[in-house]
């Protein structure tokens, strides 16, 4: 009843991983008669398979269930009202940017939209015993410091409370990246595995 402005994420359906975050949004006009509250915001998951099916048309190596998600989503827009279409429309249509995030390597503070994108895809701070605690609450951190040469990218960037983030800057700690996320190694040579949020769970 409020409206909403709308945003899509793109997970990789392999690792659940956020792989891209429009940078524009779309809103959707409230209810008439609602009044003047603000728009809800709403990050529309898109699966990579899912998308690729939508604006390609490819149903190649999609499953049973994954090609009946597809016939539903489409029936349901067929049925949905001009303005909603043509939002989901932009949705889907708008290009895939997030390599343009690490557009800036040599500088030491990540853009907005970069700090924004890695705590979106970590959802959680990434150093071990974490817990669910949101990682808008946790320092941005380069795993390859900065002065050591790291780069300002998304592949060196996490997100990390601040007794960790001193704890690998003063206390002995390491951390390298890996393929599905990160390794800490105490300074007695225990390792500890982390990973980025998996939005297959749920958004």
């Amino acid at each position: 009843d409020r409206g909403a402005r709308m945003r899509r994420m793109l997970i990789s359906p392999d690792t659940g991983e956020l792989d891209d975050l429009t940078r524009n949004s779309w809103p959707l006009a409230p209810t008439a008669g609602v009044g003047e509250l603000p728009l809800v915001d709403l990050h529309v998951t898109v699966e990579t398979w899912l998308h690729v099916a939508l604006t390609v048309g490819d149903l190649t190596d999609l499953t049973s269930e994954q090609r009946h998600v597809v016939r539903g989503v489409c029936t349901a827009l067929a049925g949905a009202p001009a303005s909603l279409r043509s939002v989901i429309d932009a949705l889907l249509s708008a290009p895939v940017t997030a390599d343009v995030l690490d557009g800036a390597p040599d500088a030491y503070e990540p853009s907005t939209a970069l700090a924004e994108f890695v705590g979106l895809r970590d959802r959680h701070p990434t150093n071990p015993t974490a817990g669910p605690t949101s990682a808008a609450a946790a320092d941005i951190d380069h795993v390859v410091p900065f002065g050591d040469g790291g780069r300002t990218v998304r592949d060196n960037l996490a997100s990390i409370s601040r007794r960790w983030h001193l704890l690998k800057t003063h206390a002995g700690w390491t951390v390298t990246h890996t393929e599905t996320g990160w390794t800490w190694t105490s300074p007695t040579g225990r390792s500890y595995a982390t990973q980025p949020y998996d939005y297959r769970l749920g958004p």
